[in-house]
């Protein structure tokens, strides 16, 4: 057996010699790579085709892919070519067919992947594992409640009562619609608004308004035990309706005074008619 320009040659006269080849890579040899008759037992890679490799694993006129920098100190006692991660090579040699052997030329132990690298020196990879992208959850919007307020507590405080009707008569006369002082919904803040106020005086819970929330311009009522009394710097004027009482166990509420000969809802007429004699 002679070994010629990096090619192999089977000598002819050498008698009782076999040439046999595994896990091995025969490439970038001029004139050609094998001369002469050599017996391949699997995982061999030839860039041509005049080996002869025809066994399981072996891969004729398959390009090397070997490292350009060529021989060098890739540790070990020896220099050595590595092929490229792109390399047929990398990891070619087929399950169970390697080990043997147990290293590599320099020494490093087979495999370094899962399966052994056809050639002299095994590739040391570092694979780098491809970030999975974190999907941020899109937070949830919980809605703010909008308050209810019962029927004529235009100030939304929690009960009905003369603040409610001061807010009825700045607004006396509007026409804006969802007025809050519009208590029947006609869009007409008027006596009628008035009534239903009236009748819905004193309490703190009942039919939900449906206007909602308070409009822009209406200020809330102060925190606190709410009581009756009129808003803040709210002055009475000369001809300004008045804050009656009443006998007996009801509550005192504003009633209109005769107003054309019309009275407010009935509430002077009852108001003169539970009055004691004397006391007009």
């Amino acid at each position: 057996m002679t070994l010629r320009c990096g090619g192999v040659r089977e000598d002819p006269y050498a008698i009782g010699d076999q040439l046999t080849v595994r896990n091995t890579i025969v490439a970038n040899n001029q004139p050609r790579n094998c001369v002469g008759t050599i017996t391949s037992q699997g995982n061999n890679l030839e860039d041509t085709n005049l080996c002869g490799f025809n066994e399981p694993g072996d891969l004729p006129n398959t390009p090397a892919g070997l490292d350009p920098t060529e021989l060098q100190n890739n540790g070990g006692q020896t220099q050595t070519v590595l092929i490229l991660p792109s390399s047929a090579a990398f990891e070619g040699v087929t399950q169970g067919a390697c080990p043997p052997p147990s290293i590599d030329q320099r020494g490093v132990t087979r495999p370094v992947n899962v399966r052994c690298d056809i050639g002299a020196v095994e590739l040391q990879v570092t694979f780098i594992p491809t970030p999975t992208r974190t999907l941020t959850p899109t937070p949830t919007v919980t809605p703010t409640a909008t308050p209810t307020c019962i029927l004529a507590d235009m100030n939304c405080d929690g009960i009905v009562d003369v603040r409610d009707y001061g807010i009825w008569r700045q607004q006396f006369g509007a026409t804006n619609c969802g007025n809050v002082a519009d208590l029947d919904g006609n869009c007409l803040v008027d006596i009628r608004d008035y009534g239903i106020w009236r009748q819905n005086f004193g309490h703190t819970a009942g039919a939900a308004r449906a206007s909602g929330a308070l409009q822009a311009g209406i200020a809330p009522a102060p925190q606190g035990t709410p009581g009756p009394a009129l808003p803040t710097g709210d002055q009475p004027a000369a001809r300004a309706w008045r804050l009656l009482g009443a006998e007996g166990p009801s509550p005192a509420v504003p009633v209109l005074p005769v107003v054309g000969g019309l009275l407010g809802l009935g509430g002077l007429a009852e108001w003169r008619r539970r009055r004691p004699s004397g006391r007009e």
